[in-house]
Parts: structure tokens; C-alpha cells; sequence
């Protein structure tokens, strides 16, 4: 975990304020409002250093950059229509990546996109409507007819296999779960 003072913080966001604006740029369509967006961005990533959450911060900075594009397009797909879905706006975050040379952060979506294929069909569904579908554990424990506290353990169990596999894959190159 990188340890930053506000004012180190602050000199890299600034460092890499042309990169990442660029970047934004380049996954949203013309009508967005790139500055607004950038905005957050900064904010979302100095909330991240305020709390000591960085463990890379360019990977952090560029993560959080797509989140919130995805964000931005989703409000403008509500009003209107957008040409540019989840996967085209990975594939762009993708290219991005190797004409800037930084690939660290995609190293380990691909590692996590590997292990969690690796994971039983009911595990993946329930990541799946968990991160993706942004269902609540209430929910799921409602649909399994479980407890929240078993699926609450359920995930946790799921995060510490999933931590462990991309360890292992990023250290010796392919990881197995167990």
C-alpha cells in the first residue's frame, strides 16, 4: 500500500491530469461533460488517499477515470441513445492502456476475469448479481433462501479464493482455485 501525504497526492494528480483527462475524452461521446467528469474522478480518487485505500496509484486513478465514464454513460444512455456499451468502453480502456505503456491494473482484471471463471456456475451468478448487478446481499439471501449471514460468509469466502488465485497468477503466471 503506497502512503501519501496530501501534498505527494496532489502533485501526482496533477501529474497525470493530461493522461487522465485525455483518457476521458476518449471513452465519452462528445455531449459529455468531460470536466464534470474529470472532476469526480479527482474527488473520487483524493477520497481514496484521505482514507489510505492506494495501493497503485496510477492503476487507482485510471480505474476510478473508467468507473466514473461508465457512470457518465449510463446517465446520458437513460436520456438519450449511446453507441458506446460496457464491453467497447473496455475495449477502449484496453487499447488506452497499451499505447501508454500501463497495463498493471489490466494485469489483474484479467487475472480476476481468469479466477472467477474458475469458480462453480452458482458462485459466478451470485458475484455476478452481487458486483454486477448491484443486488443486495438481503436479496440474494431472499431468492437462496438463506440467511444474509451464510451469503455474507459465502462472499467472504469467495473474496479470500479469489485474492488468492490472482496472487498466485500474477507471481507464477496462472492460478488455481481450490
Amino acid at each position: 500500500m503506497e502512503d501519501f501525504n496530501e501534498e505527494e497526492a496532489l502533485k501526482r494528480i496533477m501529474e497525470m491530469r493530461s493522461s487522465l483527462f485525455s483518457f476521458l475524452v476518449m471513452l465519452l461521446p462528445p455531449e459529455a461533460d468531460v470536466e464534470a467528469v474529470f472532476q469526480e474522478v479527482v474527488l473520487g480518487v483524493w477520497k481514496a488517499v484521505k482514507a489510505g485505500e492506494i495501493q497503485n496509484f496510477e492503476a487507482f486513478a485510471y480505474g476510478v477515470a473508467k468507473n466514473q465514464a461508465k457512470q457518465c454513460l449510463r446517465k446520458i444512455g437513460r436520456d438519450r441513445l449511446v453507441l458506446c456499451d460496457g464491453p467497447v468502453l473496455e475495449h477502449l480502456a484496453r487499447e488506452w492502456d497499451k499505447q501508454v505503456g500501463f497495463s498493471g491494473a489490466n494485469d489483474r482484471q484479467d487475472s480476476l476475469r481468469n479466477c472467477i471463471g474458475k469458480l462453480k456456475g452458482k458462485d459466478q451468478s451470485r458475484l455476478g448479481a452481487y458486483y454486477g448487478d448491484r443486488q443486495t446481499i438481503r436479496a440474494l439471501a431472499a431468492e437462496e433462501d438463506r440467511s444474509e449471514a451464510s451469503l455474507q460468509q459465502i462472499f467472504h469466502r469467495l473474496r479470500v479464493k479469489l485474492k488468492e488465485c490472482i496472487e498466485r497468477q500474477t507471481a507464477a503466471g496462472e492460478g488455481e482455485l481450490i
